[in-house]
């Protein structure tokens, strides 16, 4: 009886807990957003989350639309704020298509290119399909020049490309990842924003 009480308290601290969190990252949310809107852009960032999953923390696999909600939650946040410090307005890209993904691409206005969720160095995962480096490489994809951060895993993939050497000349500041990349890795290098210097 004592155990049940005991396991009864520690749901109701839970639940408690996770709705303050979402509480709080909502509103986080919000303020993100208008202090973006309300500056004088130098340049223009775009950013994708597509599927993911939570396959390393052992949790059964939640639909798409699910994970990337929680992913855009949690991950628009720091994003955004990080963008704003730089003075760079922020279009934020959730669960397009694999077309979709490739006309924002082809939109010269963009300046930096951000990637959030499921994928290796040469392709991101995308409602309905991979983008993949070679086949992104036939798609009249203007090259650009700025900042390229891909939050996805690192491995290299089979393909001879990387997504960062079809989209950019070069870049000023780079982010990937080697290996595995956890969501909560993701969350903590999108507030500190630790990354290279890095040309293709």
């Amino acid at each position: 009886m004592l155990f049940k009480k005991t396991s009864v308290k520690w749901i109701k601290r839970s639940l408690k807990g996770l709705t303050l969190i979402i509480a709080v990252n909502a509103l986080s949310v919000s303020a993100a957003y208008f202090s973006n809107r309300c500056i004088t852009p130098k340049r223009n960032t775009v950013v994708f989350t597509g599927k993911n999953d939570l396959k390393d923390y052992h949790i059964p696999r939640l639909p798409d639309s699910l994970m990337v909600g929680i992913t855009d939650l949690f991950m628009y946040t720091p994003v955004t704020v990080r963008q704003t410090f730089k003075g760079n307005r922020v279009y934020w890209c959730s669960n397009p298509s694999l077309d979709d993904f490739v006309e924002e691409l082809k939109n010269p206005k963009y300046d930096n290119v951000i990637l959030i969720g499921h994928g290796r160095k040469d392709s991101f995962s995308l409602k309905g399909g991979d983008a993949e480096a070679n086949y992104l490489a036939t798609q009249n994809i203007p090259k650009r020049i700025g900042e390229f951060y891909q939050y996805t895993c690192g491995e290299d993939g089979i393909e001879n490309k990387t997504l960062k050497g079809i989209l950019f000349l070069k870049c000023s500041r780079s982010k990937t990842f080697e290996g595995i990349l956890y969501p909560h890795i993701s969350y903590v290098s999108a507030w500190t924003d630790s990354s290279d210097i890095a040309e293709n």
